[in-house]
């Protein structure tokens, strides 16, 4: 197993490469980088732009011998890039990927190397290289939120790791819903991070994880409603009633007939796909008070109760 020519941490066992493999095998072998994350060997096919056997791609080698050249990393990366722009999310998700991907989003250390900036410390925990991969990983404020989405390989620092490779590691583990929804999440983070940096008020990671979960849910209904019949990436769990998590508006309101010292209260709730769902007025006695916009979420139970909490 390749497992046992690792030491640790996250190093060839060089002497036991050397005495079970020859010198040109032991130095392709050694050339190999190791991956940050804990994985379990896995069969890969190098005659397959995907990486899995075909018979006829077995077929291909078995005729045609060593002519048959195995694909080249940019056949590879440019099927990956294929299938992650195949991906049914809204573009400006893919978009920000792409931008981690290649290293340009105005992180503090890109604008230090373009002499935008003085220095290149996270603005939020004061890290020295504040790279797109530190920024939506690693940095601290970023690891609570991952960590409240229960993502294992994310859930401890890794600087050397590269927004890129964290996005090829997890499109390799993760389901097709899983994957989806790290990209969401990494662009939730950004924005976050944008709004603490200027002082505005963020969500909590709870409040994020609901919203996470009637985003994706809300682009499960999109899916459904343009391909009925044929499989979305979302998962039954998603579509059931009984555990759906949706994302709703509360409006109120109220004023006052000073005369008669009476105040008119109002409310009305609106779904994320702007239905009204709800709506009261009444009359109060008492003194003129004003309500801002609050944020409403719920989920309904098996007994098709509704639990509303205000966020």
């Amino acid at each position: 197993m390749v497992s046992e020519l690792i030491e640790q941490p996250e190093q060839w066992n060089k002497d036991l490469i050397h005495q079970v493999f020859s010198t040109p095998d032991s130095q392709l072998i050694l050339s190999i980088p190791i991956t940050l994350f804990e994985h379990d060997d896995d069969w890969l096919w190098h005659f397959t732009s995907h990486g899995h056997y075909s018979v006829k791609s077995g077929y291909n080698l078995a005729i045609g011998g060593e002519n048959l050249q195995s694909s080249s990393s940019n056949e590879v990366m440019a099927a990956w890039w294929s299938s992650y722009w195949a991906i049914q999310i809204p573009k400006k998700i893919l978009h920000f990927g792409w931008k981690g991907f290649h290293e340009i989003l105005p992180t503090f250390s890109g604008l230090f190397r373009r002499q935008s900036s003085p220095h290149s410390n996270c603005p939020i925990c004061g890290f020295g290289n504040d790279t797109n991969a530190h920024a939506i990983f690693w940095c601290s404020f970023s690891q609570v939120i991952w960590k409240q989405m229960s993502f294992p390989f994310l859930a401890s620092p890794k600087e050397h790791l590269t927004f890129k490779g964290v996005l090829l590691y997890a499109s390799e583990i993760l389901e097709k819903e899983d994957f989806e929804k790290v990209l969401i999440l990494a662009r939730t983070i950004w924005f976050e991070r944008n709004k603490k940096s200027h002082g505005r008020t963020i969500r909590t990671p709870h409040q994020i994880k609901i919203w996470i979960s009637s985003y994706y849910n809300e682009i499960c209904r999109e899916r459904n409603k343009t391909k009925k019949g044929v499989s979305t990436g979302c998962t039954s769990e998603q579509s059931n009633a009984e555990t759906e998590v949706l994302s709703y508006k509360l409006y109120v309101d109220a004023t006052i007939s000073t005369p008669q010292n009476v105040i008119g209260f109002g409310a009305i709730i609106f779904s994320s796909d702007k239905q009204m769902k709800a709506a009261l007025s009444k009359p109060l006695q008492g003194k003129s008070f004003q309500f801002n916009k609050y944020y409403v979420s719920y989920r309904k139970d098996s007994d098709n109760t509704y639990n509303f909490t205000i966020i």
